[in-house]
C-alpha cells in the first residue's frame, strides 16, 4: 500500500506541476477561406507525389519562426513576408482535413478545414487562413485557461468583454470562451472531485478496490471530457495519468486472511490470543524460486484479519514474517492460488 501511495502521489505531482508550468501562448485563426481571386496555384501548380495538383494555403501570420508541421499531406512550404504558403494534396480519397502550426513561444494550432466549411480542398486553388497573436491581457486569461483556473479567466474575459479599449478581436474571442467556460468548469469541478476522492482513499488505505477503481474512472473520464472540450493540454496529461492508474489499479489482486501466531510451551505449540499485529511482512517470490518479487508490510485488525492489494501472480509463493521485538517468527511457504482467504500460521523461527 506505501509502494502505491508513493506511486499515485509522484504521478499526481508530476500531473499538476505540468498545470503549474503551462506558459505557453496561444495563437488564434480569425478565418480561414476559399480566395477565388488568387490564381497562384494555377499559374505556378505544384504536384503532390501522385501527380496531382496541390491546393496552396496562403497563412498570414504576424510572427516569425512559424512552421507547418510535416506530415504526408504537406508538400514543401514558402515563407513570404508576413505569409507562409503550405502545399497540400488535394485528392478526395487521401487529402488533407487540417494543418498544424508551430511556433517555439506558442501552442501548436491546429486549422481544421472542415470547421470553415471546407468539406475538402481542391488542386489548383488557394486558400488563406489569417492567424491573430491575441493581447497581453487576452494572453493572461489565457494562461488562466490552459492552467485549469477557469474563475480567474472568466473574470478576465468578462473584463476584456466590458472593456471600451479592448479591441474587436479581443472582445469576440473572449466572448467564445465565455460561451465555452460554463462546460469546461462542470468538467472540472467533477474530474477535481474524483481525483480528491482518489487522493484520499490513497492516503488512508480504507477504501476497497471498487471504490478506488470507479473513483480513477470517474476522474479520467472528466479529464477526457475537458480535454474534449478544450483541447488544454493539462487536462489531457492529467487524463493519460489517471488513466494509467486505473490500469495498473485494476491488475492488482486483493490478498485477505487471518494471521495467527503460535508459541511453544513445554514444547507444545499454543496459538496466542488473537490481537493486532502490527509489522507483518509479506514476501512473494517468483514461482518456487528464492527470487523475491516483492516485500509488502501490513498491519493486521484486533482479530488478525488483513486485506491488503497484490501485484503478484497466483502461481507465487508467498512468505510471512513477524517480529515481536524480541523472538522471530515466520510461515511455513504458501500457494497462492484464486481469491481464497488464507490461513497464515506464524511460528517462532
Amino acid at each position: 500500500m506505501k509502494v502505491i501511495m508513493r506511486i499515485a502521489s509522484t504521478i499526481l505531482m508530476m500531473a499538476y506541476a505540468v498545470i503549474a508550468n503551462a506558459q505557453q501562448g496561444e495563437l488564434v485563426v480569425d478565418t480561414m477561406y476559399y480566395d477565388a481571386t488568387d490564381l497562384e496555384a494555377q499559374a505556378n501548380i505544384e504536384y503532390d507525389n501522385n501527380k496531382q495538383p496541390y491546393a496552396l494555403i496562403k497563412i498570414e501570420i504576424p510572427l516569425d519562426g512559424v512552421q507547418v508541421e510535416q506530415n504526408a499531406t504537406v508538400g514543401k512550404t514558402v515563407h513570404k513576408t508576413g505569409e507562409l504558403w503550405a502545399y497540400v494534396t488535394a485528392d478526395p480519397d487521401y487529402g488533407a482535413t487540417d494543418i498544424v502550426l508551430q511556433h517555439s513561444e506558442f501552442h501548436a494550432l491546429r486549422v481544421s478545414f472542415v470547421e470553415w466549411g471546407l468539406d475538402e480542398l481542391k488542386g489548383k486553388c488557394v486558400y488563406r487562413i489569417r492567424v491573430s497573436v491575441p493581447s497581453a491581457v487576452v494572453a493572461q486569461a489565457n494562461r488562466f485557461y490552459e492552467k485549469l483556473r477557469f474563475g480567474d479567466a472568466q473574470e478576465m474575459y468578462d473584463d476584456i468583454v466590458n472593456n471600451a479599449s479592448s479591441s474587436e478581436f479581443d472582445r469576440n474571442f473572449a466572448r467564445k470562451r465565455l460561451a465555452l467556460l460554463p462546460q469546461l468548469m462542470v468538467a472540472n469541478e467533477n474530474a477535481t472531485l474524483y481525483a480528491k476522492r482518489y487522493i484520499k482513499a490513497a492516503q488512508t488505505g480504507e477504501a476497497n478496490k471498487n471504490y478506488v477503481i470507479c473513483t480513477l474512472d470517474s476522474a479520467a473520464y472528466w479529464y477526457n471530457r475537458l480535454y474534449q472540450l478544450s483541447s488544454i493540454g493539462a487536462a489531457k496529461t492529467l487524463a493519460d495519468k489517471f488513466g494509467k492508474l486505473l490500469s495498473e489499479k485494476r491488475q492488482t489482486k486483493v490478498l485477505e486472511g487471518t494471521v495467527s501466531i503460535m508459541y511453544k510451551h513445554e514444547n507444545v505449540w499454543v496459538k496466542r490470543k488473537q490481537q493486532k499485529i502490527s509489522g507483518v511482512t509479506l514476501e512473494d517470490h517468483y514461482g518456487d524460486s528464492d527470487a523475491v518479487r516483492t516485500k509488502i508490510q501490513f498491519d493486521t485488525d484486533e482479530q488478525g484479519n488483513f486485506s491488503l492489494e497484490f501485484n503478484g501472480g497466483y502461481d507465487d509463493t508467498l512468505v510471512f514474517h513477524y517480529t515481536d521485538g524480541v523472538k522471530k517468527y515466520k510461515s511455513n511457504e504458501i500457494k497462492h492460488s484464486g481469491d481464497a482467504k488464507l490461513l497464515v500460521v506464524l511460528k517462532e523461527d
